[in-house]
C-alpha cells in the first residue's frame, strides 16, 4: 500500500504517526530537526512499542530549551514523553555532521507487516508555509529494506544523546513546577 499524505490530509500526518507507533513492535525514526514541546504522544500510542530508535540530524540547544509559550497541556505532554524516554525502550542518537534528506521512519511488527514514512515528519505545522508538504507512506518490502538499511548505517555513525534530552525534559518540569 502506498499513500501520499499532505498538510491538509485527514487523518493528519501526526495522527498517522501516532497510529503507526501504537500498532508497531519497533520504530526507527530519522528526523533532521525536532522541538520537544511539539511532541504530544500519548501513553496509548507508545505502550506497544518494544524499541524506538530516534536519530536526530543535529541536537541543537534550541530544540532542548524552546518550549514556546506556556500551554495548558505542555506539562502533561512532557510527563508522557518523559515516561516513554525513561522506559528503557527508547534510544536517541545525534548524527552530528551526518545528514539526510528527507526525514524517514520504519515501523516493523504492524498487523499487516511493516511500513515506512518518507518525507517531512512533524506534529503540528508543516515545515513549508508556502505550499504543500508531502510525506509518503510505503509498505513495499524493497522500500522498507532500503530505508531500514540506510537508517542502520546512520545509526552506527551517530552518538548517544538520550541523557541530554531527558535532562531537558526534567528541566522543563522543574521550571513549570516553580
Amino acid at each position: 500500500m502506498s499513500m501520499l499524505i499532505d498538510d491538509g490530509s485527514r487523518p493528519t500526518l501526526r495522527d498517522r504517526i501516532g497510529s503507526l507507533l501504537s500498532a508497531c513492535a519497533t520504530a526507527d525514526i530519522a528526523v533532521g530537526h525536532i522541538r520537544l514541546a511539539a511532541i504530544d504522544l500519548t501513553e496509548r500510542e507508545t505502550r506497544r512499542v518494544g524499541r524506538c530508535r530516534i536519530l536526530l540530524g543535529r541536537l541543537e540547544v534550541r530544540a532542548l530549551t524552546d518550549f514556546g509559550t506556556p500551554e495548558t497541556d505542555i506539562d502533561e505532554r512532557m510527563q508522557t514523553l518523559l515516561a516513554f524516554l525513561e522506559s528503557g525502550r527508547v534510544q536517541i542518537r545525534s548524527a552530528g555532521l551526518g545528514a539526510w534528506s528527507p526525514d524517514f521512519s520504519v515501523y516493523r511488527g504492524l498487523p499487516d507487516g511493516s511500513a515506512c514514512l518518507l518525507g517531512p515528519h512533524y506534529f503540528r505545522e508543516a515545515p513549508s508555509t508556502y505550499g504543500p508538504s508531502f510525506t509518503a507512506l510505503l509498505s513495499d518490502a524493497r522500500s522498507i529494506r532500503m530505508v531500514g538499511a540506510r537508517f542502520d548505517e546512520l545509526w552506527e555513525r551517530s552518538h548517544d544523546v538520550l541523557e541530554p534530552v531527558v535532562s531537558a525534559v526534567y528541566r522543563r518540569q522543574s521550571f513549570s513546577a516553580a
